[in-house]
């Protein structure tokens, strides 16, 4: 049995409540591990999880955070034994 890993990042999201794109999360396939934090500007973190089909709505401490950007930084690895590590800015858009 052979493994193919694929692993797609988005850089935005717009959590207005429309049913589209509400939520931020990534999207993969035969993904072993996986965690994904979300950092405010001043390095704050918002939102963590290890859970791949679990994302972050735009929500902090109860409340909505601001349109603005936002840091997501993105560990994984495939089964067929590929690493991604990935830093990238995400935009908010409400």
């Amino acid at each position: 049995l052979e493994f193919s890993s694929a692993f797609n990042v988005p850089n935005i999201f717009t959590p207005n409540g429309d049913g589209e794109n509400d939520i931020y999360r990534c999207y993969g396939e035969d993904i072993v591990e996986y965690q994904l934090e979300i950092f405010d500007r001043w390095g704050g973190r918002m939102f963590i999880t290890n859970i791949l089909t679990e994302g972050w709505d735009g929500v902090f401490n109860g409340l909505p955070v601001e349109s603005g950007i936002y840091m997501a930084v993105i560990r994984a690895a495939g089964a067929d034994g590929q690493k991604y590590e990935i830093v990238q800015k995400i935009k908010l858009v409400r």
